[in-house]
Formats: C-alpha cells, structure tokens, sequence
C-alpha cells in the first residue's frame, strides 16, 4: 500500500474548507487571486501598522491552516491533588529510564508544572486577532469573541513572521517586535506573493486532485522542494 510519508493532500470541495462561520476570514473563490491566503495588518509598539499577506516562517500561508500554541491557565488544577500526580508521573518515568536520566527529571521536570500543557488549536480563518505580551502573556481573540490566554508549546506563537506587500521584498519581522495582528480578507483584486500548489496524485488508492502540500510547509510556488 502506497504510504504518504511527506506527502499531505488537501482537497478542498465546494470551498468549504476554511470556515463555517460567517465571521471567518474566508473569501469566496471568486472574489479574489488571494483568497485563501492569510491576510492581516500588523502593529509595532510605536503604533506603526503595515498591512498585506503573512506567514508563519516558511509554514502556515493560508486560512485553513492551523495556529498550534498552549493555554496559560489550566481548568482543571483545583481538582487534581498536584503532589499525587507529581508522583504518579516520576513513577512512571523512573521504570523506563536509568540512573543519570532520573537524577536529571529529579533536578529539572520533577520540580514542574505538574499538569503539563493545555493545547490551543485553531485555524487561522477562525482567529480574529493575535495581542502579543513579549510572548508571555499574549491572548488569540476567535471570531466568536472568544479570547484565550496562550503562549509556547509550539512555533506558532513566537514565530518569525514574513509580510508580502505588493510586489515588494517581504519583510521579516519577530512575533515579540509586534504589539498585535489582526487578520481580515485580503481586498478583491489583490495578488498573493505565490501560488498556491496544486495537481493530481495518482496512489494504488486511486486518483485525487486538490491543493497539495508537503508535511507542514511547502505548500506555495515559492518553496523549494530539497
């Protein structure tokens, strides 16, 4: 059976991929050469704003793709015994690992967070803004005007930005430089910085066409397939 080890294909049917909601970022496929795209407007410290396509890194690009980060609180700690799962988790540790490996959990992770992380997932058409706290303390406002505490866990939040503006060198900017993002539709008629990738696939499962990336990056005209 043919394996998709890189390989991630995204069909999307009827433009329903990016959200349902009606405050979604999402454009219909008409509307613009750039729907699809991440759009946003970005804000410094200083209260200079710039404005145009963005992207996580040499990742995300596009609305339906997905904000990875962790939540700051954790719902459930008054009814958990914090000591009892400190326990618990060094227990189950200390059988699979050796000597040196369990002083160091004993120096380091013992004296965590016992609850770990609580992720935060949501895709970026869902997400009506980003305010950035030097990467501590930032908070992502959905498009239901909900507004979560986050930070760390993954790249996404913390991240090196690029923001494409007309046909101009994109410049890279870092997440904890920026007070703020907000996302909305890139205007009718604006050109993205690339393409987005898409063909057709043929498995010993059959023939499928639609958008298709690799892993979680390549995804545009623009990358390089090494």
């Amino acid at each position: 059976m043919f394996r998709f080890r890189y390989l991630f294909l995204v069909l999307l049917i009827l433009g329903g991929a990016v959200g349902a909601s009606e405050t979604s970022n999402a454009q219909t496929p008409e509307s613009s050469p750039g729907q699809g795209f991440i759009y946003a407007t970005v804000t410094w410290p200083s209260g200079e704003s710039k404005t145009g396509f963005l992207r996580w890194g040499d990742e995300e690009a596009f609305w339906d793709d997905l904000f990875h980060s962790g939540y700051r609180d954790q719902v459930w700690d008054q009814y958990v015994d914090l000591e009892d799962l400190r326990k618990e988790r060094r227990a189950e540790y200390f059988k699979t690992h050796g000597l040196l490996d369990r002083i160091a959990y004993a120096m380091e992770k013992d004296r965590g967070n016992p609850l770990g992380w609580r992720m935060f997932l949501s895709r970026f058409g869902d997400l009506r803004s980003i305010e950035i706290h030097d990467g501590d303390d930032d908070f992502a406002i959905t498009a239901d005007g909900g507004r979560h505490q986050i930070g760390g866990y993954a790249n996404d939040s913390g991240s090196r930005l690029y923001l494409f503006i007309g046909q101009e060198k994109p410049e890279r900017i870092r997440w904890n430089d920026l007070t703020e993002i907000v996302f909305s539709a890139a205007p009718p008629g604006s050109v993205p910085y690339a393409e987005r990738l898409y063909g057709r696939v043929e498995t010993s499962e059959g023939m499928f066409e639609g958008f298709i990336q690799w892993d979680k990056s390549e995804c545009t005209s623009l990358d390089i397939l090494d």
